[in-house]
């Protein structure tokens, strides 16, 4: 039997609804996906069954309101950092024409 046929048991004071641990879950498998080192060793080889196990071993940080906020700000910033890096180093690697 897997992790995910079993009844879930939530701690409701981190967890509130199934909705938010969904979501929670989605947002550390991307961070699995983009190469975070998972928290917890786990049996469970795909990054969205390991994220969800880290959500309801306490291993991932849940943040609500305000703090939720900041976070999303921060990260979006972080992300086009790196895309706009990506974007630069790329345009260098490609050797220019000359123009004569």
């Amino acid at each position: 039997m897997n992790l995910l046929s079993l009844p879930l048991e939530m701690d409701n004071a981190r967890i509130d609804s199934r909705y938010r641990l969904v979501i929670a879950a989605s947002q550390r498998a991307r961070e699995l996906v983009e190469g975070n080192r998972p928290r917890i060793e786990s049996r469970y080889v795909k990054e969205t069954t390991c994220a969800l196990e880290e959500v309801l071993s306490g291993q991932a940080d849940i943040l609500f309101g305000q703090e939720a906020r900041k976070a999303i700000v921060e990260e979006r910033r972080r992300r086009d950092a790196l895309r706009s890096r990506a974007r630069t180093s790329a345009w260098e690697g490609t050797p220019s024409e000359t123009v004569r």
